[in-house]
Formats: C-alpha cells, sequence, structure tokens
C-alpha cells in the first residue's frame, strides 16, 4: 500500500510512460477473484535507461550497462 489515491498513482505512472522508464498495458485486467475497477499492468522499459555498474579491484576491474530491470545490457 503506497497511501496515494488511484487518481495520483496514475498520474505518477503517466509520468514516468512518458519519460520512458516504464510501460503501462493498454488493457486493464483483473486478478482472479478480484473486484472493483480492473488495474493497468506496469512494467519496467527494456529499452528505457541503463546504468553503469563498475567492480574495481587489485588486479583490474569488471564493468556493465544494466537496465532498470536488472537485465545486464553489455559487458
Amino acid at each position: 500500500e503506497l497511501g496515494v489515491t488511484r487518481a495520483t498513482a496514475g498520474a505518477v505512472a503517466a509520468e514516468l510512460e512518458a519519460l520512458g522508464l516504464i510501460r503501462i498495458d493498454a488493457k486493464p485486467s483483473a486478478a482472479a477473484g478480484s473486484q472493483g475497477r480492473p488495474s493497468h499492468r506496469l512494467s519496467v522499459a527494456e529499452d528505457g535507461p541503463v546504468a553503469l555498474a563498475a567492480q574495481v579491484h587489485a588486479d583490474g576491474y569488471r564493468a556493465a550497462l544494466v537496465g532498470l530491470g536488472g537485465r545486464v545490457v553489455a559487458t
């Protein structure tokens, strides 16, 4: 529970999608046995931003580009 209204959560999700950070499924879906309005599913944008992760040690270094979902893009 985030403690925010559905409208606030929707506005934040729309902004994150506009920034290319997440994807919002176009068609809402309801979980089995759930009540109320179906929700849109959110997922991390696979083609979104990446972070550089590096490990430096006495013998050298290792580096990788990692996507927001944890997928290694390049080493």
